[in-house]
Order: C-alpha cells, then sequence, then structure tokens
C-alpha cells in the first residue's frame, strides 16, 4: 500500500497511522521489557554479568531500531511535499 501525505492526514486511514506508530513504539516497549528483567535480576543478586550483559545488548539494539524509525519518519515530514509511503497490508 503507497500512501501520499493528502491521504495519510485524511481521517479514514486511522489504521495505517496506528500501524506506523505502533513500528515505532514497539522497540520501545520491548527494551523497557528488558529494561524490568534486568532490574528484578539485579533485585535478586544476579551474579551472571554475562546474561545481564546479553540483555543489555538487546536493550541497546532496540533503542537503535528506535532512533533508525524516528530518523526515518523525520525524513518523511521534512519531505512531505514529495511524501509516498508503503506501509504493509493488514487486512485480512
Amino acid at each position: 500500500m503507497t500512501l501520499k501525505f493528502d491521504e495519510i492526514i485524511s481521517p479514514h486511514n486511522t489504521k495505517e497511522i496506528s500501524a506506523l506508530f505502533h513500528e515505532i513504539a514497539q522497540p520501545l516497549m520491548v527494551s523497557s521489557t528488558y529494561v524490568t528483567a534486568c532490574i528484578n535480576l539485579l533485585k535478586n543478586n544476579c551474579t551472571d554479568s554475562n546474561y545481564l550483559l546479553s540483555v543489555m545488548e538487546k536493550i541497546n539494539d532496540n533503542i537503535h531500531i528506535t532512533g533508525e524509525k524516528f530518523h526515518a519518519l523525520r525524513d518523511i515530514i521534512l519531505n512531505m511535499e514529495n511524501l509516498s509511503i508503503s506501509l504493509p497490508s493488514y487486512d485480512k
């Protein structure tokens, strides 16, 4: 599905807008889950530093993914007059 800017701001496409925001928010939610896991591990005196490091690396990866998505969204906004984006179709 390809959308032009005037179609994106249309009230008839809230499903597509919701999908776009989900794609941006999802890595933040995953990171939050990993942070909670680290907190719980530390509270329970986890001494496996390799395990904690692997969880923290996952957090870092998800934060970078979020940053990339925000940069892509910024680029879209900066080029609104030429805006045309493709979104996956969620119709079943």
